[in-house]
């Protein structure tokens, strides 16, 4: 995935073990619909029982839904990952992550906890 060069700024802010990530990316060439993935500055805990797990909210703008994935979109950190995935929810299935679209934007919010 190529980022739009003037849209793709994220932040983040650490406090202890607590980051937060927000921003928006806009995608400039999909490159064939690579999955939406990016890596983030710092390791997912690794807790017992999915707890390091984090959803946090996601906008979309000028991206084409298909129809199975009108249930409702949001980002991702998971337990030890060191990237966020951009996903859907389906119908009675497991999520599944974006594949990035040109022109498409991602704004986002999570916070998560570090190892």
């Amino acid at each position: 995935v190529t980022l739009h060069g003037t849209i793709e700024d994220c932040f983040y802010t650490k406090i202890g073990r607590l980051v937060h990530l927000q921003g928006q990316i806009r995608v400039d060439s999909d490159n064939s619909n690579a999955l939406l993935i990016i890596a983030i500055p710092f390791a997912a805990d690794n807790g017992p029982d999915s707890s390091g797990h984090a959803i946090g909210s996601l906008r979309t703008h000028s991206h084409d839904y298909a129809s199975d994935q009108s249930y409702g979109s949001f980002v991702l950190i998971a337990d030890g990952w060191s990237e966020m995935r951009f996903q859907y929810n389906k119908d009675n299935a497991a999520n599944e992550t974006f594949a990035a679209q040109s022109n498409a934007y991602y704004g986002f919010s999570i916070t998560y906890t570090a190892t």
